[in-house]
């Protein structure tokens, strides 16, 4: 009346605002990538709520839904993460964990545009499959092959050796077989007639060099036998009424 006229106050009623995740990671990066491994690094979020006690890092397949997790401590800030496969590439996510009135609260993974994401190195391919011998003459040979199971990168080229006997393992260079236009095949001459051989296939990957699969192989084939050559210097010795006397060698 003529003013606010106020009553006593009602309480106090105590309450205490709930925790929330952390802000993101940030500067999520790719320190050094291998065949089957990488090594990832990041810096602590800006929001930090509660104790910081672990990281979560992610990655994923850029098609399918392969995924694999793994978690470290909160006082580093790299990792590395292993049994990937090769060249294959994968997109990075990493998460910060907080405790925060005893409950672990995961943050929102690193938010990159575009996402943080490498390709693994190549490694050796598996060998190459269905290796065998068509086509066997007297002094050629087809050899067939199918690529490997495994590419584990670009097949770029084919290593064939080829030797007479029952030798174990090749030796020498081999012949190349250049596979940017895709070929599984090669035709062989020069060879011996009945003549056993072995043959083994081994294909190649280039990534800061040769990365050859093991060998496909051996194969055994032999060559089959052929007429041979006319005899040399034909020639009539000696001519009667009705005979006749011929001599070569």
């Amino acid at each position: 009346d003529d003013g606010e006229l106020i009553s006593e106050l009602a309480g106090p009623v105590t309450f205490a605002t709930i925790g929330e995740a952390s802000s993101p990671p940030r500067n999520v990066s790719v320190l050094r990538v291998y065949s089957e491994s990488v090594v990832v690094e990041w810096s602590q979020p800006s929001n930090v709520y509660g104790t910081l006690t672990k990281y979560r890092v992610s990655l994923t397949r850029l098609f399918g839904t392969w995924k694999m997790s793994v978690n470290v401590s909160g006082n580093t800030s790299s990792t590395t993460v292993g049994n990937l496969l090769p060249f294959t590439h994968h997109i990075i996510e990493v998460q910060a964990g907080t405790i925060v009135s005893r409950r672990l609260l995961w943050s929102d993974p690193n938010i990159d545009y575009p996402p943080v994401s490498f390709t693994t190195k190549q490694s050796a391919p598996s060998p190459p499959q269905n290796l065998n011998t068509t086509e066997v003459g007297a002094r050629s040979v087809t050899v067939r092959w199918s690529p490997p199971l495994h590419a584990n990168g670009v097949i770029r080229r084919y290593k064939v050796f080829i030797q007479p006997g029952r030798n174990h393992l090749p030796s020498g260079p081999g012949i190349t077989v250049d596979n940017s236009q895709p070929r599984t095949h090669l035709d062989i001459s020069g060879l011996t007639p009945v003549t056993l051989y072995r043959v083994w296939v081994a294909a190649v990957n280039i990534d800061d060099g040769e990365l050859i699969s093991e060998l496909a192989g051996p194969v055994t084939f032999a060559t089959i036998g052929e007429a041979s050559s006319p005899p040399r210097n034909v020639s009539v010795l000696r001519v009667y009424s009705k005979s006749v006397v011929v001599k070569w060698s």
